[in-house]
């Protein structure tokens, strides 16, 4: 009987877990995709939509991936492969927007598009870090800006559009 449950609690955990990758894949999708001229400012989106919303977690649950995978997730076979395929599908969301924005002279063509997308993940993440340690939703705000300022923007880019994209405001 308690495997059964058991069972039951497991197939229920991996559902749970597919729809909530599912969601947050079309979330992230939806940020990143666009045309070349705005890819810079959907980075900086991506930064500070990541901050606000790890903050403003009315449950306090924080994103279930990142739960499975500090959690252990490596004992589920099923779990493991579909945390990894999220993962793998915001990273190229990412590459694909850093890859745009280098092909309209935003940041620096020389730069490792992957690299550049894995740093703003690990941002995503540690700002998710801590906003469960308790600080506010402007000091996420700035951990998302310095990460932004950090990116290898291009003169062209840093002269055009100042310290921030002009849609800052708008995420």
């Amino acid at each position: 009987m308690a495997a059964a449950a058991s069972t039951q609690r497991s197939k229920l955990c991996l559902r749970t877990l597919e729809a909530y990758c599912d969601r947050l894949e079309t979330a992230w999708t939806a940020v990143l995709d666009g045309p070349e001229d705005t890819a810079l400012e959907r980075l900086h989106t991506y930064l500070v939509q990541s901050a606000r919303t790890v903050h403003d977690d009315p449950d306090q649950l924080g994103c279930m991936v990142t739960g499975f995978v500090v959690e252990g997730v490596d004992h589920d076979p099923q779990a493991t492969a579909r945390v990894k395929q999220a993962l793998g599908r915001i990273e190229a969301s990412l590459t694909e927007c850093v890859r745009a924005a280098q092909r309209h002279g935003d940041l620096d063509p020389e730069a490792d598009a992957r690299d550049i997308s894995h740093l703003l993940m690990a941002a995503n993440r540690g700002m998710e870090v801590l906003a469960r340690a308790g600080f506010d939703v402007a000091a996420l705000e700035r951990v998302a800006n310095q990460t932004f300022e950090g990116l290898p923007r291009t003169g062209r880019a840093r002269s055009r559009q100042g310290s921030q994209p002009a849609n800052a405001e708008a995420c």
